[in-house]
């Protein structure tokens, strides 16, 4: 690990800045207590997960961390992190995942791909984060609060058509997309939210067809 910063004891509150964007992590090894206190704030898959071993990489551009006179939601971390080799034991929103095609985690190397991510005012933030399970390609996108909250969807490897993606293919528009919901020590796929969300997109698809129909 790699760090520089500097404080203004002057300042109110008082925060330790990086001067400057630095690789604050390079092939960190994974463990139990990085596991609980970091990574289940960086992705729900995280939540209760046992035996996580794996290399974290995190490219630090803006870093300010809270000395005194300040509280959590002053936290600001601005960068990209990666991970590699990623085995989990034990996970049960992954499992949930993976169970849903019969799948397992047994033998499954994980990869996270670079993700940028941001946190500020108590939520970490971020657009699109891959994480290829074996050959299968799940994509996590939303905020999680420092309050445990869950604000997130994630992409399933599997299309309403009943197909499996593999990583590499094209990202079918088809593909199913579920809410989670729940707190990050206890994520769960909101599977109702998914049948409103299908037949909602359903209906709309039939109005458009008979719209497109009637102004032929």
């Amino acid at each position: 690990m790699n760090f520089a910063g500097g404080a203004d004891f002057k300042s109110v509150p008082l925060l330790l800045k990086t001067p400057q964007p630095l690789q604050l992590a390079k092939d960190i090894q994974i463990t139990p207590e990085t596991t609980k206190k970091l990574l289940t704030y960086v992705n729900p898959v995280f939540a209760n997960a046992l035996d996580a071993n794996g290399l974290v990489n995190f490219d630090c551009q803006e870093l300010a961390i809270p000395l005194k006179g300040a509280n959590k939601n002053d936290v600001k971390v601005i960068g990209t992190i990666s991970i590699s080799k990623l085995n989990l034991q034990a996970s049960d929103l992954l499992g949930q995942i993976l169970s849903a095609a019969g799948g397992s985690l047994r033998g499954q190397q994980i990869t996270i791909h670079p993700t940028r991510l941001a946190l500020q005012d108590g939520f970490l933030r971020y657009d699109n984060m891959q994480m290829d399970v074996g050959n299968n390609p799940v994509n996590f996108a939303g905020t999680i609060g420092l309050d445990k909250s869950l604000d997130m969807k994630v992409s399933l490897p599997y299309t309403t058509a009943g197909t499996t993606l593999k990583v590499g293919d094209q990202m079918d528009d088809r593909r199913i997309t579920i809410r989670l919901r729940g707190t990050t020590d206890d994520p769960q796929l909101d599977v109702g939210k998914l049948i409103e969300d299908q037949l909602k997109d359903r209906l709309e698809g039939e109005l458009r067809k008979r719209l497109e129909d009637l102004f032929k």
